[in-house]
């Protein structure tokens, strides 16, 4: 979850709040993450690989920004997007291959939405609830309203 806005002491009701939005968070998100890793071991153990090895490929697997990782780039993404205002100058760049888009990346996914979203969204309103607003979760809005907008994605 970005939350960019932590400067002020929580209360201890509010921190039993975001630790369970982010035990929600972590759930829905595990089947995703760690689903390359457990193919990863499957398929070196099957080939006769000794364990040590099988454990390095699959922790390997999860470390790609492209799975396990992609979270991180997501942050690391809409810091450098910087404002709302600078997301259709971002995608554009996106379209003419001088940057990844993270986050949309699911193709089953390209014409319907990820039906964990809506659950998402609402932790995510929850937290800003609780936190107030923030400039990340500002910038996701927007990004996600000009993907869904736009027939190039």
């Amino acid at each position: 979850m970005m939350v960019d806005n932590q400067e002020k002491p929580r209360s201890p009701e509010t921190l039993k709040k975001m630790a369970k939005i982010f035990d929600q968070i972590a759930i829905m998100s595990t089947g995703e993450v760690h689903e390359i890793g457990t193919r990863m071991a499957r398929h070196l153990s099957s080939a006769g690989v000794d364990v040590y090895s099988t454990m390095a490929g699959a922790l390997g697997a999860l470390s790609g920004i492209k799975n396990g990782a992609a979270m991180q780039e997501v942050t690391k993404m809409l810091r450098a997007i910087g404002s709302p205002e600078n997301v259709s100058k971002y995608l554009e760049g996106v379209k003419n291959r001088k940057f990844d888009l993270f986050g949309y990346g699911h193709r089953v996914f390209r014409k319907k939405d990820d039906p964990r979203n809506d659950i998402l969204r609402d932790l995510r309103d929850q937290t800003e609830d609780l936190l107030g607003k923030s400039k990340l979760v500002e910038i996701s809005k927007e990004l996600e309203k000009q993907v869904k907008e736009d027939p190039f994605f």
